[in-house]
Order: structure tokens, then sequence, then C-alpha cells
């Protein structure tokens, strides 16, 4: 039991970014995009598909592991990778910076590939959850090239 009740406060930290920044769809649909995100809801989608990944990793870790000297490193990075994930939301739909969310997009991409390497050294299994959130920083770095470069 108290295994599932620890898991929506692995889950909920990941929506706060959406909840708490204004996110307006009117804007995000004037953007010029790529086609893999056409929409503002294929978006939430696919970020509620990659926060559930995430939530389950930390939630294999966190249960497997309890040794802190092993997984020092691995929280540093959930921890870092966390912050810059929360502020894509900000630099795009709060200040709608579009040069800072693509450095800041670059910079989740690198952390997010220190993140698995990180995990797969305690966990093989807890890793592959990771996969997807490597493909979803890959695909927002593309996604931040294209509006920077067609947006005014």
């Amino acid at each position: 039991m108290k295994k599932i009740i620890i898991f929506p406060i692995f889950l909920i930290p990941w929506f706060l970014g959406l909840l708490i920044f204004n996110i307006d769809s009117s804007y995000f649909n004037n953007l010029n995009i790529p086609f893999f995100i056409s929409s503002l809801n294929k978006l939430f989608i696919f970020l509620t598909i990659v926060y559930i990944n995430i939530a389950i990793s930390i939630h294999i870790i966190y249960i497997k592991h309890k040794d802190i000297k092993k997984t020092r490193t691995y929280y540093k990075l959930i921890i870092t990778n966390y912050i810059l994930n929360q502020l894509s939301i900000f630099c795009l739909f709060t200040i709608k910076d579009y040069l800072l969310f693509f450095l800041n997009s670059i910079t989740l991409l690198v952390s997010t590939l220190w993140l698995y390497k990180s995990i797969k050294k305690l966990d093989k299994i807890a890793s592959l959850f990771i996969i997807i959130y490597i493909i979803w920083s890959f695909l927002q770095t593309i996604l931040s090239i294209s509006i920077y470069l067609t947006n005014p």
C-alpha cells in the first residue's frame, strides 16, 4: 500500500509547470511548429506519457536503492533535470523567449542523457522508462530549433 501512495508523490510535481504557468493555446497554435506537435492537445498527451514513465523510473529507484552514497549522483541529476524541464514550459509559454527555450532544450537533452546513464548504472529496468524521455527531449530540441528559426 505504501508503494502505491508514494507513486503520485513522484508523478504530480512533473505537472506543476503545466498548472502554474499560463498555457495560452491561441499563442501556441499561432506558432510555426513541426508536424509532430501540431496541437497543444498532442503536446499534453505526450508529456503525460513521458511524465508517467519518469515517475515509474523514480519509483523503481526509490524502492530498490536505499543507499544514499550510490544514489547521490542520480538524485542531483533528477533534480537538475526536473528544474530544466519546468523551465522549458516557462521559457516557451510565460516569457515567450525562443532563444532561451532553444538553449534550455539543448541543456535538457544533455541532462536527460546523463540521467539515463546514471539510472542505467543503478537499475536497467528503471532506465528503460527513461528512453521515452530521451526521445521527447530530442523532439523538444527539434521543436525549439524550429520555433526559434521560423517565428519572429
